[in-house]
């Protein structure tokens, strides 16, 4: 189905659009106390899991599927204004876990014919890595300890069999959106509370292009890497 894959590059748009516009307007005296504590250059380390994936039409129609995620991320300031900072940011994907799996051979293909249906299930997991090379945040200033987050990301995941279904793709594109709040103290070290908004589809690769839509919460580490 390619038009889940021109939607996907909409939303990508539209977040970034938006992540941007925010940062409009000539930049003032930055706020040197929480730019010294953020960095120009900055690490991440975080852990994300959803229990179930959610029925929402075209971005996602394969529900109670859960989804874990452990990234790695890079953060690298793009622009710095009054109380705002905007990162481009990269994540490496060594773990991803998605379980059960959808069957639709077998006898389970007079049950539930594919890829409309997905009414029999596996406890396989299936396991993957991946990247998101495509990835903005922009910090906004709470106070010095305490900052707000937005962002949107996007890239590929590979799993060592087909993803979610037995119809499906091993390789799937993934984007999401992300809200959170970290804390940070002065050495530039904190932690991390976001919600990940996530889609994984194929793009109309292979027969099941149903895609996951994933509610998923992550909590991490970060590390100041450079002023």
């Amino acid at each position: 189905m390619p038009n889940r894959s021109l939607l996907v590059r909409h939303l990508l748009f539209v977040a970034g659009a938006i992540l941007l516009s925010s940062t409009s307007g000539s930049a003032q005296s930055v706020d040197t106390v929480v730019s010294n504590r953020l960095g120009s250059s900055s690490a991440e380390i975080w852990v994300g899991y959803s229990p179930t994936s959610t029925s929402a039409g075209v971005l996602g129609r394969h529900g109670d599927v859960s989804l874990g995620l452990v990234g790695m991320r890079f953060n690298r300031r793009i622009r710095a204004l009054e109380t705002k900072f905007v990162y481009y940011s990269f994540d490496a994907i060594p773990v991803a876990r998605v379980t059960p799996l959808i069957v639709y051979s077998g006898d389970a293909a007079k049950v539930c014919p594919g890829p409309y249906y997905d009414c029999r299930r596996i406890t396989t997991v299936a396991r993957g890595v991946g990247f998101n090379p495509i990835g903005v945040t922009v910090i906004t200033q709470g106070n010095p300890r305490v900052q707000w987050r937005l962002g949107a990301t996007g890239g590929a995941l590979i799993f060592d069999r087909r993803t979610p279904s037995d119809l499906a793709s091993r390789f799937n594109f993934t984007a999401a959106i992300e809200a959170g709040v970290q804390w940070v103290n002065a050495d530039g070290k904190g932690w991390t509370l976001v919600y990940h908004l996530h889609h994984l589809s194929n793009a109309g690769t292979a027969e099941d292009n149903l895609a996951m839509l994933s509610h998923v919460i992550s909590i991490g580490g970060r590390w100041r890497v450079s002023r």
